[in-house]
């Protein structure tokens, strides 16, 4: 189990607010953002309000901008970072009367498989990615869709030997070992849609109790002699 996200969306497709949502996975956010802080230009929230996103791992270098120095000073090496883990998208376009839910999904999973040095720099990750961007998908309220068939297939061979002896014919077996694996995973991805409504729960939605006996007494008094 990778992780077990849950997102709360609208089916509301107006714009929520001004900006665009690219790049942020990366950039991180911190307090001092609004004063120009590390986190500047980060978001909080997306700007569609039936679109949500999550992001669970850590930032890994994985390519390097090479400036050349001018006037004789040396090259300058700027690292460019990726999210290893699990990056989940998700947007609502429609909630039916009869309790359906239209939907579409883009979770990601990246993770760093091997490294590689780059002159004058440093090291980056290589990741390796298994990506899945669905279409809509309709499904009804507390159901559970099951997508499945990203895999993948890894087999390693490792060959163990002394030196000259194990090349020689017929008795170089004797003088080397071989060992292999054969890795497969499969990605399954469980989407369970549960439409929460506000007309469930209480007279206020959601099953509200004031904590004061006075409100008690005052929405006991006033709600109860509302016309039904």
């Amino acid at each position: 189990m990778l992780a077990s996200p849950t997102l709360i969306l609208s089916d509301a497709p107006g714009i929520s607010r001004e900006g665009d949502d690219t790049g942020v996975i990366t950039q991180g956010l911190s307090s001092g953002s609004a004063g120009g802080g590390s986190g500047a230009g980060a978001t909080i929230g997306r700007a569609r309000a039936n679109e949500a996103y999550v992001t669970i791992g850590e930032n890994v270098i994985t390519d390097y901008t090479v400036q050349a120095g001018q006037n004789g000073a040396s090259s300058t090496c700027q690292p460019e970072f990726s999210v290893s883990g699990l990056t989940f998208g998700a947007r609502v376009s429609k909630i039916d009367d009869n309790g359906f839910v239209t939907f579409s999904i883009s979770p990601t999973i990246t993770a760093a498989t091997r490294t590689q040095d780059i002159p004058n720099c440093g090291q980056i990750e290589i990741l390796a990615i298994r990506s899945l961007e669905s279409g809509g998908a309709r499904v009804r309220d507390g159901q559970t869709l099951i997508m499945t068939g990203v895999i993948s297939d890894s087999d390693n061979q490792v060959v163990r030997k002394w030196p000259i002896l194990g090349d020689m014919p017929l008795i170089g077996q004797f003088f080397r070992d071989t060992a292999g694996s054969r890795k497969k995973r499969e990605l399954v991805i469980l989407v369970s849609p549960r439409i929460l409504r506000d007309d469930e729960g209480g007279a206020y939605g959601y099953g509200y109790q004031p904590s004061s006996s006075q409100s008690r007494d005052f929405l006991r008094t006033n709600v109860g002699s509302q016309p039904q």
